[in-house]
């Protein structure tokens, strides 16, 4: 016990084992719908389901021990749930790549993001992209996500007329994604732990008892499917998929990193001792790595982490725990592929993360029409289009054209006018 004392600091820290041991169970809780969700999501997209379960927890618990054991951070990671859909609705379904396609490029990024934090040069990145644009590309996933719980959950269908129009809420499935929305929305509001999760099981309990959901044995077994996605990756396509790549490497950076500062603003006073960016990065980085040889898609710093400091977790032993209890899960597959058979079940969950990333939008001087006018293009076309790099190439060409076009071009940062001319290649030549 002494050794666990002094590994992770508890005593400099002002912490203890009861409170780090909380602070990760809370964060497990809270960050399970994002296990949950994106094996579902992959799955749509011809990923074996049992695979992407298994592969999503081995690489997220990796990631997160690597965080908790070398970094002493309070912070997890988990499967990203914008960037996984994008992924599968946006390359596999709306492009028709294969999943092997994707998992490839997935890794390519996150070999680069390794190699720029070996060389600590991925920085660079970070500095050349404004907040307004990282706020734009938060909320323009978010919205992404909104627009496909919606459909998902039949609240939203086609319309020869108008594209889209209101679903029959008379329908199983429409009735289901209110009343799971209903339930997650009032758990939210009186600041209920794991809400979402919370939301999930309520309403598959309900569509239980009504006879829209059917219960097959076992719901527990041994993990498997991994034969049917391990290095099962191939990067055949990079010459069109490298700005799938690209994008991966920008959101998996920007979005770990925006995590951090989050879960930093609340560790002010207790932890004045340098962030271990670099550590985390590269866990990060490892863990995506792992998961695309594995059978899953990216996995990203979790906004669930602030749940933890939250309830006191200051150590990188709340991080430790909660990977533990999450290891457990990996005999859970056969019951959260039974609620995958129900896509209304999950549609709340889609709409409210949606609605989380959405509200880093505030931030933006709404006066400067330099700063918003790009960050409200990218989070348009985002979900209009379907596509990430659409709405970021759209936004990084429409920031350094105007900031240009009002003597401000001092202020962008270099590489953001290459990759805004890269942007403009793909848009002109490969009708992206």
């Amino acid at each position: 016990m002494a050794q666990l004392y002094k590994w992770f600091c508890f005593r400099a820290y002002g912490t203890d084992l009861r409170t780090e041991t909380m602070a990760g169970f809370t964060m497990f809780v809270s960050m399970l719908y994002m296990v949950v969700l994106v094996p579902i999501m992959l799955s749509v997209g011809g990923v074996d389901f049992n695979g992407a379960y298994t592969a999503a927890i081995l690489s997220s618990v990796v990631g997160t021990l690597l965080i908790g054991i070398i970094g002493n951070y309070p912070l997890i990671v988990a499967p990203g749930l914008g960037l996984n859909a994008y992924l599968v609705f946006g390359v596999v379904v709306s492009h028709g790549y294969g999943w092997q396609d994707v998992f490839g490029a997935v890794f390519l990024a996150s070999f680069i993001l390794m190699v720029l934090v070996a060389i600590d040069k991925e920085r660079i990145f970070i500095q050349a992209v404004p907040p307004s644009l990282r706020a734009g590309i938060t909320a323009g996933v978010g919205f992404f996500l909104v627009l496909q719980g919606l459909e998902s959950g039949k609240l939203i269908v086609g319309s020869p007329m108008t594209v889209t129009m209101l679903g029959d809420l008379s329908e199983p499935a429409a009735f289901l994604t209110v009343l799971g929305l209903f339930v997650a929305l009032v758990l939210l509001v009186r600041h209920s732990r794991g809400a979402l999760l919370w939301s999930i099981l309520i309403t598959a309990f309900i569509a239980l008892l009504q006879g829209f959901l059917v219960l097959q044995a076992p719901l527990f077994a041994l993990p498997e499917g991994l034969d049917k996605t391990v290095f099962q990756l191939r990067m055949t396509h990079m010459d069109t998929l490298g700005l799938t790549a690209f994008v991966v490497l920008l959101v998996l950076l920007l979005d770990t990193m925006g995590v951090v500062l989050g879960v930093n603003s609340k560790l002010q006073g207790v932890r004045n001792q340098e962030i271990p960016e670099r550590k985390i990065l590269l866990s990060v980085a490892a863990a995506t790595c792992i998961g695309a040889i594995l059978g899953t898609g990216p996995i990203t710093g979790s906004a669930a982490s602030g749940t933890g400091t939250a309830e006191g977790g200051r150590t990188g032993f709340c991080a430790v725990f909660a990977a533990l209890l999450l290891l457990l899960m990996v005999f859970c597959a056969p019951l959260v592929k039974t609620l995958s058979e129900m896509p209304a079940i999950v549609a709340p969950s889609f709409i409210l993360a949606g609605f989380f990333m959405i509200k880093g939008a505030d931030a933006v001087n709404w006066h400067d029409t330099t700063e918003a006018f790009p960050m409200v293009a990218i989070m348009i076309l985002t979900p209009l289009s379907g596509s990430i790099a659409t709405g970021i190439g759209a936004g990084f060409l429409l920031y350094a054209f105007l900031k240009l076009s009002c003597g401000q071009g001092s202020q962008v940062h270099p590489l953001l006018y290459v990759i805004a001319g890269l942007f403009m290649l793909q848009f002109v030549f490969l009708n992206l």
